[in-house]
């Protein structure tokens, strides 16, 4: 299984899809707008401003971000910047997000692949 955030996975997408299929059913592949997209839909975060999440094209100004995931880490930081243990930064997910209910709750929002454990 492979779930990446699409834009940056893109140049590897015709190995992953020769793979595919090579192995049809055996190989799934995610594409979700980010990962950071994952959490914030989760819950595991409680937003301030729900909006921001569920209409992202009426928050997302183009002249600051230049992809959606730029703007989903954008919001995802922010939203967490003054809880130290969740504070959100891409190099290392705090633990807070691997708990075994943060994690399964951010596991559900992989929509059409069973994932378990």
């Amino acid at each position: 299984m492979a779930i990446a955030d699409g834009a940056a996975f893109s140049n590897e997408m015709e190995g992953l899809a020769g793979l595919q299929e090579l192995r049809p059913r055996k190989v799934a592949i995610f594409l979700p707008e980010s990962f950071e997209w994952i959490i914030l839909k989760s819950g595991v975060v409680k937003l301030s401003d729900e909006e921001r999440l569920l209409r992202p094209e009426e928050h997302a100004d183009s002249t600051e971000y230049m992809s959606w995931e730029q703007y989903f880490t954008a919001l995802l930081e922010t939203e967490t910047a003054a809880t130290r243990y969740m504070k959100y930064e891409k190099s290392k997910l705090p633990d807070y997000y691997l708990q075994d209910d943060n994690a399964a709750k951010i596991r559900s929002r992989v929509e059409g692949i069973a994932l378990e454990g």
